[in-house]
């Protein structure tokens, strides 16, 4: 009978199994990042950056309008996947939820920007009028014309409501780009805070 030459390996050896497990681990680690990365999100993420890299602004802001932007962070969020056994796959989800935070965020400049360009209109109008006397005499008697027969329309303030875990966000926080609130930091909280009721019964 010939010896085989395998009579010799410890099929037990646990060594061996991790490493099994660790290269089906990455198998199914490359194919979580490639159905990410052809996913919705990444493909509605590549649209927008075509559209800022080329300046289109107004198309970019069509794009990630404030309910598109919710809908594509809890998109991205609904992908979160454990980062002890995928670490690679949530590096690649948290680069593309940087992504989206930077747009939101030159989003945000860019209606700072155009509010800018309108005071800076209204500036350079006065300041032609201060420039020229026949202007400034013209605004000074319309100024004198104008006469205000009612009084101001009271104001009525409406109360804000607001949940526990929105007020510890932006406490913890501020107030978040573009008016939308992180879900992982979100639900974070909502956590902490049953934590806290939990240990108060």
């Amino acid at each position: 009978m010939s010896k085989s030459m395998f009579s010799n390996v410890n099929w037990k050896n646990p060594s061996l199994i991790v490493s099994y497990k660790q290269q089906e681990n990455s198998s199914i680690e490359l194919i979580l990042i490639k159905n990410l990365l052809n996913s919705k999100f990444a493909i509605d993420i590549q649209n927008v950056i075509k559209y800022y890299y080329s300046g289109d602004f107004n198309e970019v802001l069509h794009l990630l309008s404030k309910e598109k932007l919710q809908n594509l962070t809890n998109l991205l969020y609904s992908y979160k996947k454990s980062s002890v056994q995928y670490p690679t796959y949530e590096k690649v989800r948290l680069l593309l939820k940087l992504y989206l935070e930077g747009l939101t965020k030159c989003i945000t400049q860019f209606l700072e920007l155009v509010d800018m360009k309108i005071v800076l209109t209204k500036c350079e109008e006065r300041c032609q009028i201060l420039d020229n006397m026949e202007k400034l005499q013209e605004y000074i008697d319309k100024l004198n014309r104008t006469v205000n027969l009612f009084d101001s329309a009271p104001v009525n303030v409406i109360e804000a409501k607001i949940l526990p875990e929105h007020a510890a966000y932006l406490r913890m926080y501020g107030y978040p780009v573009g008016g939308i609130f992180d879900p992982e930091l979100l639900n974070a909280i909502k956590l902490e805070l049953l934590d806290k009721e939990v240990d108060t019964f």
